[in-house]
């Protein structure tokens, strides 16, 4: 792959502490963080509270996660929205975005708390697309993986106006993980063996070679950014200036990561491991790791509202599995399964 621009990094190694365990009993596949959950609509009376996330699953639809962690319930599935191929969104900015089943067009659906608002910003034809949003919500991408084009959406939710990435050598089907910075000026991609990063009106810049499949992220309103490396088995950190640090290693817990995220003050770091099933939590105050066991395999680790409270697991599969890291000690919470139907959007 030909790169427009390419610059050399300094790799800084840090001292990496074993990860301490946190939850690591099970009770009949689940923790006894679930004993103290709330019950949802069938089982009693429903909680209500503030907008803390949304969930989209194939059999149980679009729903509002309302509540705070470890008191919260799921919603009754939206209805009159299109079926969709991908899909992300943001609790903050109280909004999703994804791409239709039928025509694939990007759309927008806001202010779901208040009575959601469907947008179509424009394009259609888009394929087997990655859909992500920044860490505060303020900006989105959309993939399409079989032109290699990449729309980027930089002031959301309020304007759902997009730009197509000026990025000619933008990887054709070869991109496997996607990340976008909150202002919307820079988007980052996980591309076969490199890490790759490109601006509004430049080419990429090749950031760091990868070993084996990667997930990344922004830090919050910033330049920085993490990574974790499933060949090296080892999560990084690349600095506004290039510079990169090892965080963690296999002493640390990194294993199989599906996905990465950093709480919003970037204070901790957050990687969901799918083998063994668990969350890796790294404090870059202290350079302290501890591992948060999940009773089921994490498939995301999607920002919920607040500075750090994630969705590991999806409602098509019974409960729904948060990790609350705003506390002192992380911890897993959980949301009740949807109750039995109910019409609303899908994913195919």
């Amino acid at each position: 792959m030909k790169m427009l621009i390419a610059f050399s990094s300094l790799l800084l190694l840090a001292p990496v502490l074993p990860a301490e365990r946190i939850g690591a009993k099970r009770v009949s596949g689940e923790t006894a963080e679930t004993a103290r959950a709330p019950r949802s609509a069938a089982q009693g009376r429903l909680v209500q509270g503030p907008l803390l996330g949304i969930s989209v699953g194939r059999k149980t639809g679009i729903r509002l996660i309302r509540g705070v962690a470890g008191a919260a319930t799921l919603g009754p599935a939206l209805e009159g929205v299109p079926a969709l191929t991908a899909w992300a969104a943001s609790a903050d900015g109280d909004y999703f975005i994804g791409v239709t089943a039928e025509e694939g067009k990007p759309v927008i659906v806001r202010r779901l708390s208040a009575g959601p608002e469907t947008l179509f910003p424009g394009g259609e034809g888009l394929r087997d697309a990655i859909v992500i949003t920044s860490p505060r919500g303020t900006a989105a991408a959309v993939y399409d993986r079989g032109a290699g084009r990449i729309a980027v959406f930089p002031n959301l939710p309020d304007d759902p106006a997009h730009y197509w990435l000026d990025a000619p050598d933008t990887p054709s089907g070869e991109i496997t993980a996607l990340a976008v910075r909150d202002d919307g000026a820079r988007v980052l991609a996980a591309a076969g063996d490199s890490l790759l990063e490109a601006g509004r009106a430049g080419g990429w810049s090749h950031l760091a070679s990868l070993e084996g499949p990667a997930v990344t992220a922004y830090l919050a309103g910033s330049g920085g950014l993490i990574y974790a490396d499933a060949g090296a088995r080892r999560v990084y950190r690349i600095e506004g200036g290039g510079s990169i640090s090892v965080l963690a290693g296999d002493a640390g817990g990194v294993t199989s990561p599906a996905g990465i995220a950093a709480s919003l003050d970037n204070r901790r770091v957050f990687v969901a491991n799918q083998d063994p099933p668990a969350v890796l939590v790294l404090d870059l105050d202290t350079g302290r790791a501890a591992l948060v066991d999940c009773p089921r395999v994490p498939s995301q680790i999607s920002r919920l509202s607040g500075r750090g409270v994630f969705q590991l697991t999806s409602a098509d599969d019974g409960t729904l599995y948060l990790l609350d890291g705003e506390g002192e000690t992380p911890r897993l919470a959980f949301v009740p399964a949807p109750a039995a139907g109910g019409e609303g959007g899908e994913i195919q």
